[in-house]
Order: structure tokens, then sequence, then C-alpha cells
């Protein structure tokens, strides 16, 4: 039988819990995809560029010119298929 008590502790061990306020949150109107003759878009928002960059970091891009672009009061961080940039 499995012990749910140490499943779950072994689970909450793994996770790193973070506060809301450092989530990278989507743009309103960001879920749509823009499109225009330099690329296509999708942008969110972070309240620090550290927070964006942990977001980036975990995306992945595959084609040209597509850009996750996560604007901050520090500054805009973007992302294509060859890295991160703006930082």
């Amino acid at each position: 039988m499995l012990d749910w008590k140490r499943f779950f502790s072994s689970l909450i061990n793994k996770v790193s819990f973070r506060k809301k306020e450092d989530l990278v949150k989507l743009q309103p109107g960001g879920d749509e995809v823009i499109r225009n003759s330099s690329g296509i878009y999708r942008r969110f928002s972070a309240p620090n560029k550290k927070a964006a960059i942990e977001f980036l970091e975990k995306q992945e891009v595959k084609s040209n010119l597509t850009f996750i672009v996560v604007e901050t009061p520090e500054g805009t961080v973007a992302k294509d298929v060859y890295g991160i940039f703006g930082q």
C-alpha cells in the first residue's frame, strides 16, 4: 500500500514555492499571437528582469522570426531561436 504521507512529503521537497508577485503573467491580449512583417510575438509581463529571464529560460522557440517578449519595469527582455536578449 502507498504511504501517502511520505509520497506528498517527497513532492513538497521537490517543489519550489514562489511569491505570487514574482510570477510572469500574460499581457492583456497576449493570448493572441501578434503577427506582422517582422515576426510573430507573444507578450508577457513580469515584476522584474530576474523573473523574466527565469521564465524565458524555460521557454522553447523553434522557428525564426518568432519571439517571446516579457515587459518589466526595468526594460523588455525577449527570446528567439538564438537565445535571450535585452538582459
